[in-house]
């Protein structure tokens, strides 16, 4: 029922021949339909102009909803005491339903049209304290809804990456049937999600056992944010132990800042992951950032020391994993130097085989937690060894690409020293070891 000015009495009628009615509620906008009225109340007033559609629907008391039930408001009569005087033409109105900010660096603005007759010509402005930024128009049907978007200058973009938000006004500037209506809307301008990680660094503060640093760079547009989380899954012990009860996480942080630029964090070991680092003596973590719903993995980092036995133990593990890559490039030089493989062939094999093993086992021995200082110039020896016979034998098949022999080859002094290197490292480690009970396997044994 129509009542002065825009006021709308509603009254409804409602039946339930389950539960029983128990609510109801009546609005202009089902999007937001305000609070439930009881059901002993009959009737609401809402404010509605004529033209307007008012909704209604009831609930239960079982908590059923019922579909919204509408009625247009009827359009209030002309004067009667001026009948010949013609009307004022209906202002129209523009209700924002929603702003965000997208890839390409566009305020979108979603706007709804109020209008009884004809189309909404709209013209959005975008300003930051005041001064106009960005500007788009359009034409928006009657009762319809659309979205207008509006270039952001590359300068706004930016700053918003680097702060993420950035209150804003929008003003629309309405226009119907020759009436404009102007009406100005605060707004917060949000940075869109950068889409990836291109870049994963990560490594243990000094001086700390249980921290570890992070670094990455996230991929995006000009406007664009990174948004991520860091999470630090515990993959075993550094002496090649299990860690206990199958624990996956030992610490987290976030990850903030402008893509394209260097972001990092700090992660603290979880108290878990610090009684796990406590027993063990060191952890194998590895930082897995989330961004956007995928997951990128970063490097494997040990966090703690080792004891001098542990280390020794894991040493003497690395360098026999591959053992047998000594044995094969001495057959691959014999079976050149017999003429059963071609020089070529044999750097082939060399670079195929060879070369990845002694460069897998030098960077695992890398990755190992340092030893007591005690040990500190036996780690020298261990990854000078491997370093020269990783030179050594790539001198040596680029030599045998050429169509060179092994009883020509100018590298055999490398080979040398790498073997006095390697005899020279275990002698060490056999004199550290015999106090732990750790017998040193023979040097034929091992390589490089």
């Amino acid at each position: 029922t129509r009542g002065a000015g825009d006021v709308v009495t509603v009254t409804p009628t409602i039946n339930d021949a389950g539960s029983g009615f128990d609510a109801w509620q009546a609005t202009t906008d089902t999007s937001n339909p305000g609070a439930r009225l009881a059901g002993s109340r009959a009737s609401t007033t809402v404010t509605a102009p004529g033209g307007q559609t008012v909704y209604v629907r009831g609930i239960d008391r079982a908590g059923n909803v019922s579909a919204w039930s509408s009625a247009v408001v009827p359009m209030p009569p002309a004067p009667a005491t001026a009948p010949a005087q013609a009307t004022a033409p209906a202002q129209a109105t523009i209700v924002l339903t929603g702003t965000s900010v997208n890839n390409a660096g566009d305020a979108v603005v979603g706007t709804t049209c109020r209008s009884v007759s004809g189309p909404c010509q709209i013209k959005v402005i975008v300003l930051i304290n005041g001064s106009p930024v960005s500007t788009t128009d359009g034409e928006v049907a009657s009762g319809a809804s659309k979205s207008l978007s509006a270039k952001l200058p590359a300068t706004l973009q930016r700053q918003l990456a680097r702060k993420g938000t950035i209150k804003a006004t929008v003003r629309s500037e309405v226009t119907s049937d020759g009436t404009t209506s102007i009406v100005n809307t605060p707004i917060t301008l949000v940075a869109p999600d950068a889409k990836q990680v291109v870049q994963a660094r990560a490594a243990a503060i000094k001086g700390s056992s249980d921290t570890l640093t992070v670094a990455a760079r996230c991929k995006g547009t000009l406007a664009a944010r990174c948004r991520a989380t860091v999470n630090l899954e515990l993959l075993g012990t550094g002496s090649g132990r299990r860690a206990a009860n199958q624990v996956t996480s030992v610490g987290k942080a976030r990850m903030e800042g402008a893509s394209g630029t260097r972001l990092g964090a700090k992660i603290v070991l979880t108290a878990t992951g610090r009684r796990l680092l406590k027993k063990y003596g060191t952890l194998r973590v590895r930082p897995v950032i989330s961004i956007s719903g995928k997951k990128f993995p970063g490097p494997v980092v040990l966090l703690g020391g080792m004891s001098a036995g542990d280390w020794i133990r894991a040493v003497l593990a690395e360098i026999n994993r591959r053992g047998e890559a000594r044995a094969d490039l001495n057959a691959i030089l014999d079976y050149v130097e017999a003429g059963t493989m071609t020089p070529q062939a044999g750097a082939a094999a060399i670079e195929k085989d060879i070369q990845p093993a002694r460069a897998e086992t030098l960077a695992r021995l890398r990755a190992l937690a340092p030893p007591p200082a005690r040990l500190a110039r036996v780690r020298t020896e261990v990854l000078e060894a491997f370093v020269v016979s990783l030179a050594a034998d790539t001198a040596t098949a680029a030599h045998l690409r050429a169509g060179g022999k092994p009883t020509n080859d100018p590298n055999s002094h490398l080979h040398v020293r790498a073997t006095d290197i390697k005899t020279k490292m275990l002698a060490d480690i056999a004199v550290a070891a015999k106090p732990l009970g750790i017998t040193v396997p023979p040097a034929r044994n091992l390589w490089p």
